[in-house]
C-alpha cells in the first residue's frame, strides 16, 4: 500500500511539473527580442525535452502521467502531451482528437505551425482543420 501511494504521488508532482512548464513554452517562440527568446526559449525548452524524455520510455508511469495530463483545461498542455502521446503511440486515437480540438484553441500561430510541422514529419499524421 505504501509503493503505491509512493507511486501516485511521484505521478502527482511529474503532472504538476509538467503543466508548469508546458503552457510557457509557446510565449517565448513568440517573443520579438531575439537574444532574450533565445535564452528563454532554450531554458525552457530544455526543460520541456528533459520531461518528454522521461515519458518517451512508455512505461506504465509514462502512461499515467500522460492519462493526467490529459484531462488538463490548459490547451497548450493538452497540445504537448497529446503529440508525446502519439510519437509513443499511447492512447494514439484520443490524442489525436485531443490536438485536433485544443491547437485551435491556443490562438498562437507560431506554435500551431510547429505542432503541426512535428506530426507530419515525425508521426505521419496531417492535421489540416485549423
Amino acid at each position: 500500500m505504501k509503493l503505491k501511494n509512493m507511486r501516485k504521488n511521484k505521478v502527482e508532482r511529474f503532472v504538476k511539473k509538467y503543466e508548469k512548464v508546458a503552457p510557457t513554452y509557446p510565449e517565448y517562440i513568440m517573443m520579438t527580442n531575439n537574444t532574450l527568446k533565445k535564452i528563454l526559449c532554450n531554458k525552457k525548452n530544455s526543460e520541456l525535452i528533459k520531461l518528454n524524455n522521461r515519458l518517451k520510455l512508455n512505461d506504465s508511469f509514462a502512461h499515467e502521467v500522460i492519462d493526467k495530463l490529459l484531462t488538463s483545461k490548459n490547451p497548450i498542455t493538452l497540445c504537448e502531451i497529446s503529440c508525446l502521446s502519439i510519437f509513443i503511440g499511447y492512447r494514439k486515437d484520443d490524442a489525436i482528437k485531443v490536438v485536433k480540438e485544443n491547437l485551435k484553441k491556443t490562438n498562437k500561430p507560431i506554435y500551431v505551425i510547429l505542432r503541426k510541422t512535428f506530426l507530419r514529419s515525425t508521426c505521419n499524421i496531417e492535421i489540416n482543420e485549423i
